[in-house]
């Protein structure tokens, strides 16, 4: 049985972290149940200030921007660095935003933990809900269980063909857990519950509109990704799927990305 680990770092929000807690001994089989995969260990979650959060993202940001040059070609990597330079000095300046009103959750993949900010939850009016939390919750999990299975802290040392599709795999890893919270929500509360429709604060909305095209592209990876996981279960199954996790040449390039039905015929296909 995975053990919840929930911890508040910003000393002042013990009810929220004993809500968290309550949900993820709730959650934790039910991720398991749905997405057929190992149980982690522990589940680790930590209640964390605008600072943390954002200093924490930008460290495995920085260990994800070496592993894609080392796993790429010697004529690829100065591209890869220029664009890494563009997006670190975006975040420097956009990161108070994002991690303190605009981000429900952010599960790291070098650690395998998630971090909330509580500020952010309540912008975002996850917090008006239990069952908006809950979503969250079981999304950030499922990215743990995710990263469990797949290894994937050591993905730069052994999966070069993983890092080169990373943002296939990224669309991927989000619409595999945006699938699993919405079976979760519909088991529970007998409908999905999506915080996407939760209640924004003034403070959200004013924050969405100066990020402008950006902010509808944040959900890009969740609706695309959520399309290619149901054509890969209603092909492969669960079972077919889940091969990808632990098989780097399975996982889907960007082509089948935008066209799912070649990614489940390929899956289809394979040994």
């Amino acid at each position: 049985m995975t053990v919840p680990h929930v911890l508040d770092t910003t000393d002042g929000h013990e009810a929220l972290r004993t809500q968290v807690e309550q949900i993820l001994q709730q959650v934790i089989p039910l991720v398991g149940s749905t997405t057929e995969l190992p149980l982690p260990p522990r589940a680790v979650y930590r209640l964390v200030d605008v600072e943390t959060w954002q200093s924490e993202q930008q460290s495995e940001s920085v260990l994800i921007a070496h592993a894609l040059e080392d796993a790429h070609p010697a004529a690829q990597r100065q591209a890869i660095r220029e664009s890494f330079q563009q997006q670190s000095a975006f975040f420097r300046e956009a990161g108070p935003v994002l991690g303190g009103i605009l981000v429900m959750g952010a599960t790291q993949g070098d650690t395998s933990q998630t971090l909330l900010v509580p500020e952010a939850l309540q912008h975002s009016g996850v917090l008006s809900s239990p069952e908006y939390l809950t979503q969250v919750i079981a999304h950030e999990l499922t990215h743990q269980f995710q990263n469990y299975v797949s290894a994937r802290a050591t993905w730069p040392a052994r999966r070069p063909a993983a890092l080169r599709r990373y943002r296939s795999v990224k669309v991927l890893e989000e619409g595999h857990a945006y699938w699993t919270d919405r079976k979760i929500t519909e088991a529970l509360f007998g409908k999905v519950w999506d915080a996407v429709d939760a209640p924004r604060s003034d403070t959200y909305l004013q924050a969405e509109k100066q990020m402008g095209p950006m902010a509808a592209a944040r959900r890009e990876p969740y609706t695309k990704g959520l399309a290619l996981v149901e054509t890969a279960v209603e092909a492969v199954g669960l079972t077919g799927l889940n091969r990808v996790w632990s098989r780097p040449d399975l996982l889907p390039d960007d082509q089948e990305v935008e066209s799912p039905e070649l990614w489940a015929s390929r899956l289809e296909s394979s040994d």
